[in-house]
């Protein structure tokens, strides 16, 4: 019986003891999965308006593909954003500044190059297009040469789209009058009333636009989207320098190396 009795005992210790030691491993486990998860941070992004880019409705809510970007990121970085809105220029200057984390949805731009470092991959691209009225016939998508003498409206600082613009014009032999629009020259963020009133036979707009009502002359290539980031901000520890969504790269250049 005493045997039998000091066997209840042993048994009991080593049961004992391998609760203890299951407890100890389950807790470290946590300890271990708490410090996989990187801290909740957040970052201050300039938000321009760009239409299908970054745009923001009349509730306040934040869409278009610098969004969908930046939450996609934010499963693997632990980040929220708190978006700022403004005009692009001001934006531009406060992000210099220091001002802001994340710069989004921003056009190429020739005349930033010395201020912004570029990342090698874009966000997105997109195509400029040329459209005028549905009931304006004169204008055939098959014959360029239509083009000639008419006027085109254009956002006055759109100046690499204009650029682009003006060699598409050259390369095809057309000569087109521009007229060039500001700021508080557009109604609901567009210039489509000046169309639509005849006061200019065609706009330059963007393929992300919602032209249903217009119809497109011709298309080229415009300027890509790009995020820059701030180089002092360190994503997750320099342990992660580029998140690949749709199959497409998404660096930041100026992360920094070490």
């Amino acid at each position: 019986m005493k045997i039998k009795k000091n066997t209840k005992t042993i048994f009991a210790f080593f049961l004992l003891l391998l609760l203890l030691l299951g407890s100890l491993q389950h807790t470290a486990f946590l300890v271990q999965a708490e410090d996989a998860v990187p801290e909740k941070k957040v970052l201050k992004v300039a938000f321009p308006y760009i239409k299908g880019v970054s745009e923001t409705d009349e509730k306040g809510n934040h869409k278009g593909l610098v969004v969908d970007y930046l939450n996609e990121i934010a499963k693997y970085t632990n980040w929220d954003y708190e978006y700022i809105t403004g005009e692009s220029e001001e934006l531009i200057a406060n992000f210099m500044d220091g001002k802001y984390d994340l710069l989004g949805g921003t056009y190429y731009s020739e005349d930033l190059e010395g201020y912004l470092s570029y990342p090698d991959y874009n966000m997105a691209s997109n195509r400029a297009v040329l459209f005028c009225r549905k009931d304006d016939l004169d204008l055939r998508t098959y014959d360029l040469s239509t083009l000639n003498g008419k006027t085109i409206g254009v956002y006055e600082k759109a100046d690499e789209k204009i650029r682009r613009l003006q060699e598409f014009l050259n390369f095809n032999g057309v000569e087109c009058k521009l007229k060039y629009y500001a700021q508080e020259d557009m109604v609901n963020a567009t210039l489509y009333h000046h169309l639509e009133n005849g006061e200019v036979d065609l706009l330059l707009g963007n393929d992300l636009e919602d032209i249903q009502d217009f119809r497109v002359i011709a298309s080229f290539e415009a300027q890509p989207f790009v995020i820059f980031l701030r180089g002092i901000l360190i994503l997750q520890r320099n342990t992660m320098h580029c998140i690949f969504l749709n199959s497409a790269p998404l660096i930041f250049d100026t992360i920094p190396k070490n």
